[in-house]
């Protein structure tokens, strides 16, 4: 039943990252902002970088000896990546640009 952790993850994620993401554009805009493209609150990249995030670390640091430098370094490339091919992929799909 391991997969229904992730499943609940991806949708915390996705909710948490839309909410955030919506307040922080909604202060600097001064008027609401919905952020994201679909209905509701949420925000699918945000849902699969938790879950990205999540099995890599799982995978790479399993006796906790994680430095600071190393996370911050695979957290970087890693949402580099993310957000290229999402974005990628969502210009071929919809023929529009997001961000």
């Amino acid at each position: 039943m391991i997969i229904n952790r992730y499943i609940i993850a991806y949708f915390l994620f996705s909710v948490l990252g839309w909410v955030w993401e919506s307040i922080y554009c909604t202060a600097k805009e001064k008027k609401w902002q919905n952020r994201g493209f679909l209905y509701g609150p949420l925000c699918p990249i945000y849902g699969a970088g938790g879950i990205i995030a999540t099995l890599v670390f799982n995978v790479m640091f399993k006796n906790n000896d994680a430095k600071i430098w190393q996370i911050f370094i695979i957290c970087m490339l890693g949402s580099a990546v993310l957000e290229y091919v999402t974005s990628y992929v969502l210009e071929k799909l919809f023929h529009a640009m997001w961000w």
